[in-house]
């Protein structure tokens, strides 16, 4: 088996944006407003993308050859999504998400030993 981790990572929409926002809105309205808009929600993705290559050993056939995206959205206040504990979660949840997706596959390969596209 050959895996190669193309991608992992977690982003939030327009961060730098929202945070300038925040900003001018605590400058504006006190720390309050500041505090208030900070607490509205917005979108954290995570995003994997895995390649993997999986031969038959005793047959030399490619059972699998396929690259796996996982993407995940949450909802998190604007001044909690920043946080390592959210980068975690949604990268996490997104590998996940291709892990069970391969996992199916590996299934169905190892049962038919069939190429997988």
């Amino acid at each position: 088996m050959k895996s190669f981790l193309k991608e992992f990572k977690w982003t939030v929409p327009h961060y730098d944006a929202k945070l300038g926002v925040a900003f001018v809105v605590g400058f504006l309205g006190g720390l309050v407003g500041g505090l208030i808009y900070g607490s509205f929600p917005t979108d954290v993705y995570g995003d994997t993308v895995l390649k993997i290559n999986l031969k038959d050993i005793s047959s030399g056939k490619l059972l699998i050859d396929k690259e796996y995206a996982g993407h995940c959205t949450e909802r998190r206040a604007l001044l909690s999504c920043d946080s390592a504990k959210t980068k975690a979660t949604v990268a996490g949840i997104s590998l996940k998400m291709v892990m069970e997706e391969f996992k199916v596959d590996l299934i169905e390969a190892v049962k038919s030993k069939t190429i997988k596209w």
